[in-house]
């Protein structure tokens, strides 16, 4: 089990997303595909995308229940704690940040662990720490995007 951040219902408005908000720590950990990596997070990013996701404006928007929770999050950095199987480029310890698409997504990134596809994730360099790693996929793309 970890801890997480639930959505447990729909909001009307943003402003009210954290009546809808809560911690649990009965949370199932995420398993491994072959191809995928487990990331023990350390910092996780809030961005408008993430809001309106839980407040169900965004066309894919799955919608959160006390029965059904979600786990809203999209940018994220820790540490790789599994790899699996067909994963050739990242090792258990290594310094990573990502970004998991949100769309249609019940378990994001607000939790203690991510399960990802081992290409979205980039090693963190040294001059960078987990808080400032966790802010850059969103905005870079944004910027590359400009």
């Amino acid at each position: 089990m970890m801890k997480a951040i639930l959505l447990t219902g729909k909001p009307e408005s943003r402003s009210d997303i954290t009546k809808f908000l809560s911690v649990s720590d009965s949370v199932p950990k995420p398993s491994i595909k072959p191809n995928e990596v487990l990331v023990r997070v350390k910092a996780s990013a809030m961005n408008i995308e993430d809001i309106m996701i839980g407040v169900g404006r965004m066309l894919v928007s799955l919608t959160a229940t006390k029965e059904a929770p979600v786990v809203l999050g999209q940018e994220f950095s820790g540490v790789v704690e599994e790899v699996g199987s067909n994963v050739k480029e990242l090792k258990q310890g290594d310094k990573v940040f990502g970004h998991k698409f949100g769309m249609k997504i019940r378990f994001g990134s607000w939790a203690e662990f991510v399960a990802v596809n081992e290409k979205v994730l980039v090693k963190i360099g040294d001059n960078y720490s987990f808080a400032e790693a966790a802010a850059l996929p969103m905005s870079a793309l944004v910027a590359y995007g400009a």
